[in-house]
């Protein structure tokens, strides 16, 4: 007596049945991996939620605070006035050539 224990046909082609084409339903619980997947994400997400706030001071750098300078005062030598000011970040402000601009907040 010889068992063989390979690969049989209806391993490789489920469908068929000794030469006859077997017609299975449609799978009628489709809905219930969705249902599956939906109460998995209520349960994780929380989870994830409350892992967050825990973490988050930990990761992050957060501090409060009010930042104060003392008042600058600014006067011109004669009355103008400024029709436009064409400046970009980190373009110069202000650029004056033939006069010397004298105060105690420049550094130049």
């Amino acid at each position: 007596m010889k068992i063989n224990f390979g690969v049989s046909d209806k391993k490789n082609n489920p469908d068929v049945d000794k030469g006859v084409k077997l017609g299975y339903a449609p799978a009628k619980r489709v809905g219930y991996r969705w249902r599956w997947y939906l109460l998995l994400a209520l349960f994780v997400i929380p989870l994830l939620v409350i892992a967050w706030l825990i973490a988050k001071p930990h990761i992050f750098i957060l501090s409060e605070g009010v930042i104060t300078t003392d008042p600058i005062q600014l006067k011109a030598p004669y009355a103008a006035h400024v029709k436009a000011v064409n400046v970009g970040r980190g373009e110069t402000l202000y650029l004056q050539v033939g006069r010397v601009i004298t105060s105690e907040y420049c550094n130049s």
